[in-house]
């Protein structure tokens, strides 16, 4: 490791500050315990870690398109305790089980995306979520039941939230037998969580639990981490 660091040094991917994935200053800011209004699941919250702004914002931007895949580790742990503080507190009520169980559904991504990436952004971050809670104590799995048209654009070209609405419009499918392993998750008690990494305005968001509810599968919670910053008034 240190051989490594001499050689190939790095900066925060936050704020460059020398020799640290994410400095102590730009760790902090992904420890909030912050909600955005998600209506039409169980706790109508989704949950996030961080406003989508400054440092935060690099850092999120330098994972996920620029491949600093170190910071799924930072990322990963910091949604994991957000959701683990959740589920053993207001989300407690909602489980049927006595013991807590999670059921991740990572958001897909296009494939146009995927490909540009390398890889699909929001797995390999689910997964690093899923072990964080197994660490705490709590049951976790992924399950990646839902794809994305081919066709749709990415949420980036699509402004606002009637074009976001247009984009996801028929375009979420289930995956098989994904889509069984989440039913089976969900009626022995699990909580099931759609994950993203930013939420905008929450059409992906809604589009998917909607998705999921038509198939049977209600959604308890949603997580994200980050949000964009409210509008000033």
């Amino acid at each position: 490791m240190a051989i490594r660091d001499v050689l190939l040094p790095r900066g925060c991917a936050g704020c460059d500050e020398p020799d640290a994935v994410l400095c102590g200053a730009c760790s902090r800011l992904f420890s909030m315990d912050l909600v955005r209004p998600l209506p039409g699941i169980i706790s109508g919250i989704c949950l996030c870690c961080a406003d989508y702004d400054a440092e935060a914002r690099q850092a999120i931007l330098a994972w996920k398109d620029h491949g600093d895949e170190e910071c799924v580790g930072e990322f990963g742990r910091a949604m994991g305790d957000r959701l683990a503080r959740w589920v053993v507190g207001d989300g407690r009520a909602l489980m049927e089980s006595g013991h807590p169980a999670v059921a991740l559904v990572p958001v897909p991504s296009s494939l146009s995306s995927i490909r540009r990436r390398g890889r699909w952004h929001m797995e390999g971050l689910a997964r690093v979520v899923g072990k964080r809670l197994r660490d705490s104590g709590i049951d976790a799995i992924v399950v990646p039941a839902i794809s994305l048209d081919r066709r749709m654009r990415r949420s980036v070209e699509v402004g606002g939230r009637r074009g976001r609405a247009r984009r996801m419009d028929g375009g979420v499918s289930l995956v098989e037998p994904q889509r069984d392993v989440l039913r089976r998750s969900a009626r022995s008690g699990a909580c099931v969580c759609v994950v993203d990494d930013i939420v905008t305005t929450g059409e992906t968001m809604r589009r998917c639990c909607r998705t999921l509810r038509e198939a049977g599968v209600d959604v308890d919670v949603a997580m994200a981490l980050a949000r964009t910053p409210p509008p000033m008034p």
